[in-house]
């Protein structure tokens, strides 16, 4: 979840009251966002909503995530600091899925989990076995949003490599935000 959920701040007051939306939203609503605050209408391509307004009668759309692998050299690192990783947990991808309070991660392994995040919110209690018709909902909306673009091809992807340099500009940059240390 350290990967999904994070704060998004917008302060823009002709378009925002002040306040806070708990829900969670998705950054590909950020761009209608900025398009609507600007009066400019969105082509056809853009499927996704402005930001919500959190008010009475508003409806959270479905936020779904995924992690396509994992990155090798992270998880490498992990389990020389900490052997007891079982590593074949994190060899998959998933595919999350957060609606009305529940969220659902689909493994490529097979694996579901279920939790109650209102209740969970560290994600602790797999409700899967209990709730199986909101499992097969919330499947379902992960269905229809993969079926909605063309999958990335892992298999036959490039081998692409950084550019020179660009690992410790990033690294300059991340010390400059304060999110590495000195």
């Amino acid at each position: 979840d350290t990967l999904v959920r994070v704060p998004l701040v917008v302060r823009y007051p002709r378009r925002f009251a002040p306040g806070r939306v708990n829900e969670p939203v998705s950054l590909l609503d950020l761009f209608p966002t900025i398009l609507d605050a600007a009066g400019l209408p969105a082509s056809g391509e853009v499927t996704a909503s402005p930001l919500p307004a959190a008010g009475p009668g508003h409806k959270p759309e479905p936020v779904v995530s995924e992690m396509v692998a994992p990155v090798l050299a992270a998880l490498n690192r992990a389990m020389k600091i900490h052997p007891e990783i079982e590593r074949e947990r994190w060899e998959r991808s998933m595919r999350s899925v957060e609606h009305e309070g529940f969220k659902l991660i689909a493994a490529s392994d097979g694996s579901r989990a279920l939790y109650d995040i209102r209740r969970d919110p560290g994600e602790l209690f797999d409700l899967s076995s209990d709730y199986q018709k909101r499992v097969e909902g919330l499947e379902a909306i992960l269905g229809a949003w993969y079926a909605s673009f063309e999958p990335y091809d892992l298999e036959n992807a490039p081998d692409e490599q950084p550019e020179e340099g660009f690992v410790g500009r990033m690294l300059d940059q991340l010390k400059g935000l304060g999110y590495v240390g000195q």
